[in-house]
C-alpha cells in the first residue's frame, strides 16, 4: 500500500511539474492617489482545455470577482475600483479549470497615496498702481499788458487832432 501511495505521489508530482499555466496581473495606472480608478488586468493561459470555473481577485483579503473573458486555453479578468483607501494592498488572482489540476495564480502590492493636500493659497499681494501720467503744465496767471504810454499819448494825440480839425472846420463855416 505504501508503494501505491509512494508512486501516486511522484505520479502527482510528476504531473503537477508538467503543468505549463501562466498568470500575471497588473494595474492601470501604475501609481494612484485616494479616490482614483485603478484597474487590475489578470492574464492566464492555461495547459488544460476547459473553460474556468473558478476566478477571482482578492485585495486585502477581500474576494472580488471582475469580468473575465477566454478564447480557447487563453483569457484575461479585469477588475475596476476607485474605493482603495491610502497604503500599500496585496492584490492577488486566482483561476482554475474544473475537475482538472489546471490552476494559477498571480500577485501583487499596489500602493496608493494620499491626496495632496491644496497649497494655502498665498494671501493677495496688493498690485502696483498705475503710475500716474504727469504731463508738466505750468499755469502762469497774466494780466494783458499795460499798453506802452507812447501808444496811449499817440491815441489821444491823434483824437485831439482830428478833434481840432472838426472844430476848425466847424468854426471856418460859420465864419463864412
Amino acid at each position: 500500500m505504501k508503494k501505491a501511495i509512494l508512486v501516486l505521489a511522484v505520479l502527482l508530482g510528476t504531473v503537477t511539474n508538467v503543468e505549463a499555466s501562466t498568470t500575471s496581473i497588473h494595474a492601470t495606472p501604475t501609481s494612484s492617489v485616494v479616490g482614483d480608478k485603478v484597474t487590475f488586468t489578470a492574464t492566464f493561459t492555461s495547459s488544460c482545455p476547459g473553460t474556468l470555473t473558478t476566478h477571482y481577485f482578492t485585495i486585502d483579503g477581500k474576494v472580488y470577482n471582475g469580468t473575465v473573458t477566454q478564447s480557447g486555453q487563453a483569457g484575461s479578468e479585469t477588475l475596476s475600483t476607485s474605493a482603495l483607501a491610502a497604503g500599500t494592498h496585496s492584490v492577488y488572482y486566482y483561476w482554475k479549470v474544473n475537475g482538472t489540476i489546471c490552476r494559477g495564480t498571480a500577485s501583487m502590492t499596489f500602493t496608493v497615496a494620499l491626496q495632496p493636500s491644496p497649497s494655502p493659497s498665498p494671501s493677495p499681494i496688493p498690485s502696483p498702481s498705475p503710475t500716474p501720467s504727469i504731463s508738466s503744465v505750468t499755469l502762469v496767471a497774466s494780466k494783458p499788458s499795460d499798453p506802452p504810454l507812447l501808444g496811449y499819448l499817440g491815441g489821444a494825440l491823434i483824437v485831439l487832432v482830428l478833434g481840432a480839425g472838426v472844430a476848425l472846420m466847424v468854426l471856418a463855416r460859420r465864419t463864412s
